[in-house]
């Protein structure tokens, strides 16, 4: 290419750049993602000269997930917990011009199981209260069993409950307990949430730390 037209080409170049909008990232906050469910969210530029590239610049994104240089950010999270990652988006100017916006992104169980009460011992039993909440946009027919096994793997009901749960529907206690024989005891709470609008099953459990000791005769 001769030189005038490679001059004329940066003039143009140049020409657009200069009349470009300011390059940013949109600031809408990230939906929640929930543990091993697919997750898909654009994030939105605007500005620059295209095409525009997105990278993550900084921090972490939650495992499973990736962001495509398009914005597309998709995958299926893995564990839970809140991450936060900066992500910036270059233009096709010459030079690039470039912007950067921080974002934080949850992941959490869609069904979650913990201690309200943790299991004690009381007299001739083992007493306390779980709570179950489903943390997702959609109902589910929920239940919850708590069992105490012994140190032979002999299993004994504490509690059961079972019941529809609304979308992000507030914590559901469950109340527990029972006289047991003597011996030592593990407490298991399981949660199983049948999701019929999405055809899935999700679960969660939650276990004591260390067996719990009745010595008292029943």
């Amino acid at each position: 290419m001769k030189p005038a037209a490679t001059l004329a080409l940066l003039l143009v170049a140049l020409a657009a750049a200069a009349q470009a909008p300011p390059l940013e990232i949109s600031s809408e906050p990230l939906p929640r993602a929930f543990l091993q469910r697919a997750y898909s969210f654009r994030l939105e530029a605007s500005g620059g000269v295209p095409p525009l590239t997105m990278r993550v610049a900084a921090g972490n994104l939650p495992p499973g997930l990736e962001l495509a240089s398009s914005g597309r950010l998709s995958g299926t999270p893995t564990d839970v917990g809140g991450y936060e990652f900066t992500v910036e988006v270059s233009d096709s100017a010459q030079p690039a011009h470039s912007a950067r916006r921080e974002y934080r992104l949850k992941v959490v169980r869609p069904l979650a199981v913990t201690w309200k009460s943790p299991p004690e011992v009381r007299g001739r039993g083992i007493y306390g209260s779980a709570e179950v909440m489903n943390s997702s946009e959609t109902p589910a027919d929920v239940t919850v069993i708590i069992v105490a096994v012994n140190q032979y793997g002999k299993a004994f009901v504490l509690g059961y409950d079972r019941g529809p749960m609304g979308a992000d529907a507030a914590p559901h206690a469950v109340e527990f307990g029972a006289t047991l024989p003597m011996g030592r005891y593990s407490v298991r709470v399981d949660a199983i949430a049948e999701v019929a609008p999405r055809h899935e099953i999700w679960r969660d459990a939650l276990a004591t730390p260390a067996p719990l000791a009745v010595t008292a005769p029943p």
